[in-house]
């Protein structure tokens, strides 16, 4: 019965389904009704050989190819795919594996038109969404990224954080912060290391822990750090010698005393800033290196010439021409003897005279203490590399192990460290420790709070001024990673003439950091730091710093 009614049947009326004439126009419909054809569904057989209405069809049964897709070579069309109705690839699509969806992607049918939408229309697009992918992925591997923030040894003058939340405190701080984190400073009490320090803890109290410093001498009427005062004046006038050697016997306690707890492990370093250069003395272990060490910087060639005087060994790591000041003292003598050019023997008695005419000045010179090859080499001066380095960052120079008491005993008796003109003048080094010591006074940082716009969006904004200490900057972003949810950005202001200090690579060999943490835990500092600061420095200075999901992003 079944075959006798659709015998009955006009075959060429064709059952497909209806759909909006602009997505399937003519050609494409008559293309669809050939596909059903060849599917189980329940249509009538049509005669393409004797239909002349569709003369395209009389050429292949295959699809046409699309003149408008890329040309990327022939490729096997899978006829099974096209059989299947497009419910049913969508939900074998949603079914299927990563990796199968990947594989199959460009032989996917398009749901609502086929044939509208091929295979390599598929393949582009997910070409760029992989290029793209891609791009994103090389932008980002460029910055550094680490979890734990690493140890800049520059001072910092200056550090501003911005964040979309507000920070801890407000402006200022409350009694109960005050007290709680003066305390905590003092006895070197950390959150999560001992029991005692979190009780009566608070973000505010962490704030103000975290913005102190130790510091030697103490004069509220001058500004210590940075000594960018260059004001010529005499003061003498509040100033008298009596005073001056006062200062300088209090100071000198002051310096031994750091000098002999950086020797027993019990303050990991300390700085000293003079108005020329500065000194970082570090104990062993710190930096990966085994011994207690000295970083001076910058230096000039009189400097360097004291300390060979006094028999000081010390290298230049910066320097990469390490010979540049033995070479200079060596031709010395040679330069002297070779300014003057050969003179023949009828010029001999005018040469005589003139040296007899020059006796007197050389002698009047001498007895001010001014040689006369200050004059002479004054032309060889611009030309030799040593004075090329100076006040610069190649002109550091690294002491190590016994060489650095004889350093000490230098300093304290160098004239090099105190000003003979200005404001300054008389006033002995700034010192500058993250723990006690002999004569040290506590100071605290300046802050302030504010907003500023950037992008359009309004952000909460922390300004700490003063010598920020390695271990403070380190403290103050691990308290901001745990308050700051959206995370924070900070930029810092480095102190010129530290900058180098971290550019050292150890000298000696590297001594495990196992091994220098555990002989610096009792030196009050936090075990997150020790751990950071017995490694290797990054040898770059910190520049800005960007917090995102608990990773780290520095320049």
């Amino acid at each position: 019965m079944e075959t006798e009614t659709q015998g009955k049947e006009n075959p060429n009326v064709m059952k497909v389904p209806a759909s909006p004439s602009f997505l399937k126009p003519k050609a494409i419909s008559l293309r669809k009704k050939v596909a059903r054809v060849k599917s189980n569904l329940p249509l009538i057989e049509v005669d393409i050989n004797k239909n002349d209405n569709i003369p395209f069809l009389l050429k292949s049964p295959k699809t046409a190819r699309n003149p408008f897709r890329r040309n990327e070579g022939k490729r096997k069309r899978d006829t099974e795919s096209m059989d299947e109705d497009s419910n049913s690839l969508l939900w074998k699509q949603v079914n299927r594996s990563s990796e199968d969806t990947n594989a199959m992607m460009r032989n996917l049918p398009s749901p609502v038109v086929p044939s509208l939408l091929d295979e390599c229309a598929l393949s582009a697009f997910s070409d760029i969404n992989c290029d793209s992918i891609n791009l994103k992925i090389e932008k980002t591997s460029n910055k550094p990224v680490t979890k734990v923030l690493p140890v800049d040894w520059s001072l910092k003058t200056k550090i501003r954080f911005t964040s979309s939340t507000p920070f801890p405190n407000k402006g200022s701080f409350r009694t109960f912060e005050e007290v709680n984190g003066t305390i905590g400073f003092v006895r070197c009490l950390h959150s999560g290391e001992t029991e005692k320090s979190d009780v009566h803890s608070s973000h505010g109290a962490k704030v103000f822990q975290h913005c102190l410093v130790w510091m030697h001498p103490n004069l509220p009427w001058l500004n210590l750090f940075p000594r960018n005062d260059n004001r010529v004046g005499n003061s003498s006038s509040f100033i008298t010698p009596a005073m001056r050697e006062a200062l300088h016997s209090k100071w000198s306690d002051s310096f031994r005393s750091l000098y002999q707890l950086v020797r027993l492990y019990q303050c990991p370093y300390f700085y000293m800033c003079t108005p020329t250069f500065t000194v970082l003395f570090r104990c062993a272990g710190t930096a990966s290196i085994p011994v207690l060490h000295a970083l001076i910087s910058p230096t000039t060639k009189g400097f360097r010439k004291a300390l060979r005087e006094e028999g000081i060994t010390f290298t230049m790591p910066l320097c990469q021409n390490k010979d540049s000041d033995l070479s200079l003292e060596e031709t010395i003598n040679e330069d002297v003897s070779t300014l003057s050019p050969p003179s023949s023997s009828e010029n001999e008695d005018e040469r005589l005279e003139e040296t007899v005419e020059d006796e007197e000045p050389e002698s009047w010179l001498e007895s001010l203490g001014v040689s006369q090859e200050d004059f002479i080499n004054k032309k060889k001066r611009r030309k030799d590399p040593a004075y090329h380095i100076d006040h610069k960052a190649e002109s550091l120079v690294y002491v190590e192990d016994l060489e650095t008491q004889a350093l000490v005993n230098f300093l304290l008796n160098s004239s090099f460290c105190t000003s003979k003109i200005g404001p300054m003048a008389g006033i002995p080094p700034t010192l500058l420790a993250p723990t006690a010591f002999l004569g040290g006074t506590l100071q605290s940082l300046q802050l302030r709070h504010g907003k500023v716009k950037k992008s359009g969006e309004e952000l909460h904004s922390m300004e700490v001024n003063g010598p920020l200490l390695p271990n403070s900057v380190h403290s103050l972003c691990s308290l901001f990673s745990n308050t700051q949810e959206d995370g924070f950005s900070a930029v810092l202001t480095s102190h010129a003439p530290t900058t180098s200090f971290s550019l050292v690579n150890p000298q000696s060999p590297m001594l495990p950091c196992i091994f220098a943490k555990n002989n610096m835990a009792d030196c009050g500092l936090p075990q997150p730091f020790l751990q950071e600061m017995c490694c290797t420095s990054d040898k770059t200075p910190l520049n800005t710093i960007n917090l995102e999901n608990g990773f780290y992003t520095c320049n």
